[in-house]
């Protein structure tokens, strides 16, 4: 074999390796694609068929779970720092849901046809949360 022979085949070798590089690429990413979407297919798909078979099962099951994260999120925080650390921000986040809701419900009760329901509702509403809500007064928090 002469040195020109062995050079050309030397060349087609190291061009053949980096085709074979980028195929090991392509084909490495295409399985971690592939195995992204069997995940989640097994994990979307059965939730998609309880959540159209059986809605209200599934949501009763999916607002338990939510609360038993909630329950345990707020366990960990007494825990770690005392009640007197979490329940002032549980009783404000509380007044804000309640205060959402009592919004939420005067909007329905307006857009269903009854506007002499909902709007003193939602009058009411906003007044509450501007006598009672609103920053803490200085004198409440001395004792922090």
């Amino acid at each position: 074999m002469s040195s020109e022979q062995r050079s050309v085949n030397a060349v087609l070798e190291r061009a053949l390796d980096g085709f074979a590089r980028i195929a090991n690429l392509l084909g490495g990413a295409f399985l971690v694609a592939a195995a992204a979407a069997l995940v989640s297919a097994l994990i979307v798909l059965p939730l998609w068929l309880a959540a159209t078979l059986a809605p209200r099962v599934y949501s009763a099951v999916l607002a338990g779970l939510v609360l038993l994260l909630l329950l345990t999120i707020l366990v960990r925080k007494i825990r770690a720092g005392g009640t007197s650390a979490i329940l002032p921000r549980l009783a404000n986040t509380l007044k804000w849901v309640a205060w959402l809701a009592a919004a939420y419900v005067s909007a329905v009760a307006v857009v269903n046809g009854l506007p002499a329901i909902g709007i003193p509702l939602l009058a009411l509403v906003i007044a509450a949360a501007g006598y009672f809500g609103g920053r803490p007064r200085a004198s409440s928090l001395k004792g922090r």
